[in-house]
């Protein structure tokens, strides 16, 4: 029996990597870091490259990191009529260089380097994948998309030295996409968007 192939056209590929730390691994407490690293192959819109949207308490950092500036600004806008409300979505994104490193033995990370800043984050004991598949309008009512997730166990995030305090936690806020809960360090891997099919 032939490959299925899906007669959408595809409109996003990427790596998209989210790290949200609480105070004592708490869903109810105080947000200490927050980051959402997309590292995109193919966009029909947006153009190739990394954006990261990044948030530490500690050392005052909110912002939108882009390896291209026009990048981060269509993200920005992406996310803006999306309903996202981050205040750094309103303010200038800064020129950044990203250095991915590979996932090995149960770890991966970024090194992120800008005007005035360093980052490194990381997400450590990774979880067995598993591969979650969303015909619309499971994820999106206006896009099939399926995703190879991993969960993090341990996180970090250190900006300019200061490493942020927190855990991650167990999200139910998934449940109503996903069918269960996710960790709020996790990575979705080969995340693929395509216009729906017809059924």
């Amino acid at each position: 029996m032939p490959a299925e192939l899906h007669p959408g056209r595809v409109t996003l590929v990427m790596n998209h990597s989210v790290i949200t730390l609480r105070e004592g691994g708490l869903v109810g407490g105080a947000e200490t870091a927050f980051l959402s690293l997309y590292d995109i192959f193919h966009s029909l819109t947006l153009g190739a490259g990394c954006v990261a949207l990044l948030r530490v308490v500690a050392a005052g950092v909110d912002v939108v990191l882009a390896e291209r500036v026009e990048l981060g600004r269509r993200m920005q806008q992406r996310l803006l009529s999306m309903g996202h409300t981050h205040g750094m979505l309103s303010r200038p994104p800064l020129a950044a260089r990203f250095t991915r490193d590979p996932w090995a033995g149960d770890s991966l990370g970024y090194r992120i380097e800008a005007s005035g800043l360093e980052v490194t984050a990381r997400w450590e004991r990774l979880s067995a994948p598993f591969y979650a598949l969303g015909p619309a309008p499971a994820f999106s009512p206006a896009e099939d998309i399926w995703s190879i997730f991993t969960e993090a166990a341990a996180a970090s995030v250190i900006a300019n030295g200061l490493e942020a305090s927190g855990a991650p936690f167990t999200d139910d806020a998934w449940a109503s996409t996903l069918g269960r809960a996710l960790c709020s360090a996790h990575v979705a891997l080969a995340e693929t968007r395509v216009t729906p099919a017809v059924r």
